[in-house]
Order: structure tokens, then C-alpha cells, then sequence
């Protein structure tokens, strides 16, 4: 069987994009406009939407303003509760604690091994001021509509493992947050303004009390990549 070259596949790509493009001005007319916005973020999850992203982003904002259930968050309107910081057993002097290094020279010199950052996003407005720990302030950030891709399973080796794409409130419904009433990002612009603005953080994860990640690194495809602890352990 022939693969696909790859202009081939930047081809099918933004063919599937338009597509769902098509379609969900077709669903708008339909006056369908959640299956509308599930539509646009197929595009985004599944190809990438290649040379599109703004114009979906753009066209989902739009879509959320004519549903009209977009909700304001206030901070000092949520009862949540202060993160608690747990200390991690390890044996000592095997992951040593640096200052934080400048964007090159974490390229350079720092990205060549493990280290750890002690307390840098505690000022982050992530963690208290627009907490990605309430269900509340997700919700108000993404608006009505949106999917995502979620990862089925305890383990991806696992014959049970699967990948699912479902919807943005059905997924924060099986999470364990703090003002969650019943008990994955790039997607979100939004999420990237109560981060610090340093170009070390980019992708989210989230995910249900217990989860288990067998060893593994995390990486994109040119860079390693530092990774900002919110809430919980990873260990």
C-alpha cells in the first residue's frame, strides 16, 4: 500500500477543512449551531486547519455570539479553594532546582536534562485569579459547543485504550475539580492569557483523579519542552 506524500496529505488536509467549513455554514443555516462549532473544531483537531485556524476561530466566536449562553467569570464569585502543594518523594540531588533559565539558554544548555523550577507559576493568574481548576472559568472561556479529543483508558498500551471526540462540557463533567456541580488546548486561545508569556508553555492537559501515564517524554518536533504543574502530582 502507497503512503501518501506529504503534499499529498497538506492536500487532504485542507480539503477536510473547508469541508467542515462548508458544513457548518450549512448547519447554521439549519439554525444547528453547536453541531456547527463541533464541525469547525474537527477541523481544527483532526487536520490542523492549515492556513484556516483564524478564520475557524474567528467563525466560532461568531457562531457562540448568536447562541448567546456565553458566561462572564469573576473570581470572587466562586467559592475555590487555595491549591494545596504537595511535596513529591524523590531521592535528593538526582533532579536538581535551577533558577530560571533565559529561552536560549534553555535551548542551549538546559533542555539537555531534567531540572525543576520551584514555585515558578505560583503568580500565574492560572492559579488563582482565573483558575484552571474551576469548572466555571473553563466553561466561560470556551463558550457553547466546543469538542475536544479526549483519551479513553488507564494505560494507551492497554487493549481498552482509546481516543474519543467529545464535547468540551460533557469532558469537565468527569473531572475532578473543586465547583464542579457533577462529579485536552491550542483549540482555546484563551487559555494562553493566564500564563506568564515566556514561550515555554503552549498545549494543556487535563485529566481525571488517578490518571496514569506510563514513563514517557514529552516532546513536539523540533523542541523538548517544559512542563508547568497546575494541580496534582505527575509523577
Amino acid at each position: 500500500m502507497r503512503l501518501s506524500s506529504p503534499t499529498e496529505l497538506n492536500t487532504l488536509r485542507n480539503i477536510y477543512t473547508i469541508c467542515c467549513i462548508l458544513r457548518a455554514i450549512i448547519l447554521c443555516d439549519l439554525l444547528q449551531f453547536h453541531e456547527a462549532i463541533s464541525s469547525l473544531d474537527h477541523a481544527i483537531i483532526i487536520a490542523g486547519a492549515p492556513g484556516k485556524l483564524d478564520l475557524i476561530l474567528h467563525l466560532i466566536r461568531g457562531i457562540q455570539a448568536k447562541i448567546g449562553q456565553e458566561t462572564a467569570f469573576r473570581a470572587s464569585g466562586v467559592s475555590v479553594q487555595k491549591c494545596d502543594y504537595f511535596k513529591t518523594n524523590y531521592k535528593e540531588d538526582t533532579v536538581p532546582s535551577i533558577v530560571p533559565p533565559s529561552f536560549l539558554s534553555f535551548q542551549l544548555v538546559s533542555s539537555k536534562s531534567p531540572f525543576i523550577l520551584r514555585d515558578y507559576a505560583r503568580d500565574w493568574p492560572a492559579m488563582e485569579e482565573r483558575p484552571w481548576r474551576s469548572a466555571a472559568y473553563l466553561r466561560s472561556i470556551s463558550g457553547p459547543g466546543r469538542v475536544v479529543p479526549v483519551e479513553i483508558g488507564d494505560d494507551y498500551r492497554s487493549e481498552n485504550w482509546k481516543q474519543k471526540i467529545m464535547p468540551w462540557d460533557e469532558f469537565l463533567s468527569t473531572l475532578n475539580l473543586e465547583d464542579q456541580p457533577t462529579s485536552d488546548f491550542s483549540d482555546y486561545p484563551q487559555y494562553r492569557q493566564p500564563v506568564s508569556e515566556d514561550n515555554l508553555l503552549f498545549n494543556t492537559w487535563l485529566g481525571p483523579e488517578g490518571t496514569m501515564s506510563p514513563a514517557h517524554t514529552v516532546r513536539d518536533h523540533k523542541h523538548d519542552l517544559a512542563l508547568a504543574q497546575f494541580r496534582g502530582d505527575a509523577i
